[in-house]
């Protein structure tokens, strides 16, 4: 049994935060959602539910979270979805919520023309950026598993613990990425 100071590794929070800020992990927001419960409200001053979330290409660094700007990665996995970005010449891996992490913005002081090509690479970037971006969620799952499989640690585990194994299974963003970009079908996130 977890102390009630222990976070588990899906996200939910302590007992002892304020109900109101307590961020529900992954099984509660499936449980809620499935027996038809309305949505908790949105945390003041948060435009998501989120206090923190594990990167999306590691799993194994700890990021605040919560607003929309906030970017998915750890310092060292943003460097090398950036390189692989700029390498393939587009936004293939999001590196967070919002169209200005890709560079894509509008600017209604620019020439007529230039607005048209602004509005084009908006739908471009907005067209299967969602998928991109439930690829992304999928393979952070997938790592988690990984991750807890390869220590032979049960889901869901206490924070603390998640850590201390996924720091030493971390890996190489690099090659991390190269896993990434792989076909779906050849695509095996774990360790």
């Amino acid at each position: 049994m977890r102390s009630s100071r222990e976070t588990s590794v899906s996200g939910g929070l302590t007992d002892e935060q304020p109900p109101a800020l307590r961020q529900l992990c992954a099984c509660e927001k499936r449980e809620l959602s499935g027996a038809g419960t309305r949505p908790v409200p949105r945390w003041p001053g948060y435009d998501f539910n989120l206090k923190a979330e594990l990167c999306r290409l590691c799993a194994a660094e700890v990021l605040w979270s919560g607003h929309r700007y906030c970017v998915w990665f750890c310092g060292p996995c943003k460097d090398a979805v950036r390189e692989a970005n700029e390498r393939l010449g587009g936004y293939m891996i999001p590196i967070g919520r919002h169209s200005v992490h890709a560079g894509v913005l509008v600017n209604p002081r620019r020439p007529r023309r230039e607005g048209a090509r602004q509005a084009e690479e908006l739908v471009r970037f907005l067209t299967g950026s969602g998928e991109r971006m439930e690829a992304l969620e999928r393979w952070r799952a997938g790592r988690v598993a990984g991750i807890l499989a390869w220590a032979s640690l049960a889901s869901p585990a206490p924070l603390i613990d998640y850590l201390a194994v996924a720091s030493e299974a971390k890996g190489n963003p690099k090659r991390l990425v190269e896993r990434l970009l792989r076909p779906p079908e050849s695509m095996h996130p774990s360790v």
